[in-house]
């Protein structure tokens, strides 16, 4: 599997990936052009069908999750995006959050709750915790 993997990973039109994560039948990293972590591409290689998926999202991703169907990114400006694959596209979900926030970072727990760290810039002592469950 690892072998495949990295053979599809080769053949893509895509050759540095880093952050790289395996979901489902897909791919997904961060591929960067150079050093610099603003120049990338984020984007996903479907095994089944052996293509490369570029997604954009602000001017560069800074962090991302997976877990089954599922994926949740923050871009540079911590906007928070929230998909999920169905029949083989990937559609936004909808997230109604309750007042503005600045989320620093997410993570799925193993039973697939989205789980954001919100911050609040000027008062670190009331950041909080949110759970969105599947």
């Amino acid at each position: 599997m690892i072998q495949r993997l990295y053979t599809n990973y080769r053949t893509s039109s895509k050759h540095y990936p880093g952050y790289a994560k395996y979901s489902n039948g897909k791919i997904f990293a961060i591929h960067f052009v150079n050093n610099d972590w603003t120049m990338q591409d984020f984007g996903y290689l479907d095994l089944k069908t052996n293509e490369y998926h570029s997604l954009e999202h602000g001017q560069y991703i800074s962090t991302f999750k997976t877990y089954n169907d599922r994926l949740a990114i923050l871009d540079d400006e911590h906007h928070f995006y929230f998909y999920e694959f169905q029949d083989d596209e990937l559609v936004p979900l909808e997230v109604t959050i309750m007042e503005e926030i600045n989320p620093m970072h997410i993570f799925f727990d193993p039973e697939g709750h989205l789980i954001i760290y919100i911050d609040e810039e000027d008062d670190t002592d009331h950041s909080r915790v949110g759970v969105i469950y599947p």
